[in-house]
């Protein structure tokens, strides 16, 4: 009766081995998944950021051609002051002259905030680009490993369900 009670703790230990390790493999894709999405959410995270970089750019280009048409416009307006006529041309011109560059300054000032904005957002974007890189690289590495553990395991429990086999067929 001992070798039987000694064969029935064997089975119960393969068991309890195989529950294990089924509850492991169950949760490997968890585990996966929840890191692709720490990678997507990054990667996002990082074109956010230069979509901002992008958009910031373009708005800088846009007010550079806007004061470049407001200065053209203010050598035409100057030229046709020299030829007014009449005091109230020459008070229309200059109120005009006078918008112009206030529109102008207005302009630059807001270039510069948006330069400013450009130097804070490139090293963000860079560190969020290669944070994002770090993590893919990580998330293959982890997937790599996660397919040999569920080949190691799923031969583990091949080998457990054979001696289980076995063991019945002894008893």
């Amino acid at each position: 009766m001992l070798p039987e009670i000694s064969t029935l703790a064997q089975l119960e230990k393969l068991d309890e081995e195989t529950h294990q390790l089924q509850a492991r493999l169950a949760e490997l894709p968890k585990i996966l998944t929840a890191e692709k999405k720490t990678v997507e959410a990054k990667k996002a995270e990082a074109a956010a950021l230069e979509a901002r970089l992008d958009a910031n750019e373009k708005e800088r280009r846009q007010l550079d051609g806007d004061v470049q048409l407001r200065q053209s416009k203010l050598k035409k307006l100057r030229a046709q002051l020299d030829q007014a006529a009449s005091e109230a041309q020459v008070a229309a011109f200059e109120k005009e002259i006078q918008f112009n560059e206030g529109e102008i300054g207005k302009a630059e000032d807001r270039e510069l905030e948006l330069m400013e904005e450009a130097e804070a957002l490139e090293p963000q974007v860079k560190e969020t680009q290669a944070a994002a890189a770090a993590l893919a690289k990580t998330h293959v590495e982890h997937f790599k490993a996660a397919e040999q553990e569920h080949k190691a395991g799923m031969a583990k429990i091949a080998a457990n369900t054979a001696r289980n086999k076995e063991l019945v067929a002894g008893l």
